[in-house]
């Protein structure tokens, strides 16, 4: 998610809501951090244009959003959809979700 950056500011994920250089220089911390990590997933869910300059300039490939949906070939790689997997989601469920029937 980023370094330290995984808390929200009036409902807002710093990684929107604090100024350009915070952000970048918490998320080169994490790319430090994880030097073979070269996906990220947006805290909360949020991200703006800046969010996704700043991940390009620090050479992540990819970054998923918390939208519901399947990854389909040609999308935004910065955008990528995905499917929440929580405690409470049965195995039935689960297989529907990977057979692609959600």
């Amino acid at each position: 998610h980023t370094y330290n950056f995984h808390h929200l500011i009036n409902g807002k994920s710093y990684v929107v809501a604090k100024p350009y250089s915070e952000v970048k220089a918490d998320l080169q911390r994490n790319k430090r951090d994880l030097p073979h990590s070269d996906s990220f997933a947006y805290p909360f869910g949020h991200y703006n244009k800046t969010t996704i300059n700043i991940l390009k300039e620090l050479k992540y490939t990819n970054a998923m959003t918390t939208i519901q949906g399947y990854a389909n070939i040609g999308d935004d790689p910065f955008q990528i959809k995905r499917f929440g997997i929580y405690q409470h989601t049965s195995f039935n469920e689960f297989k529907q979700i990977v057979h692609g029937k959600k």
